[in-house]
């Protein structure tokens, strides 16, 4: 897939139970930004999961791949991201945001990412996230390496990162 320009995101599903996005790369070759924008969301949608997936060219304030609840008081449950790459030719500093993120989720996996030269996030688990893996991850020329963190007052609980190579 080929997103050529900061039109929203290149895929979004909502509310899909056992949704799965795997195998493609995605190639964001306009170099404008992605305003908010993400490559891929999946919202609202249980026992979900991205898999081998590969974002190039990132630059911009969204996330290559983003999970997450609209409700932050009813969690999703079993969702992943697994076995993806995130690499960014920005020289911006400000920005791109990020790599990988959970938010509001229970019971979730972020497992085997490279992330490269995501300025801000590059693994995030985020809100009011419980019972989480965040395990076998490389993430290279980055500002930060694993975040945890939350613009609530729930924030990530219950949850174990193990494995993470940051350089």
């Amino acid at each position: 897939i080929k997103k050529t320009a900061n039109l929203g995101n290149a895929i979004s599903l909502n509310s899909g139970d056992h949704s799965e996005v795997s195998s493609l790369t995605i190639e964001l070759i306009d170099k404008e930004e992605l305003v908010n924008d993400h490559c891929i969301t999946i919202k609202d949608a249980n026992y979900s999961r991205i898999n081998s997936v590969t974002f190039t060219g990132m630059t911009g304030e969204g996330f290559g791949c983003f999970m997450y609840s609209s409700d932050e008081l009813s969690p999703v449950y079993a969702v992943s991201i697994e076995n993806t790459n995130h690499e960014s030719t920005s020289a911006d500093p400000t920005g791109p945001s990020g790599g990988a993120m959970l938010v509001d989720t229970e019971f979730g996996l972020i497992s085997n990412t490279r992330t490269k030269g995501v300025e801000r996030f590059p693994v995030e688990l985020k809100g009011n996230s419980t019972y989480c893996i965040t395990e076998n991850s490389f993430i290279k020329d980055c500002t930060y390496g694993l975040y945890y963190g939350t613009q609530t007052l729930n924030h990530p609980s219950y949850s174990i990162a193990n494995n993470i190579i940051v350089k």
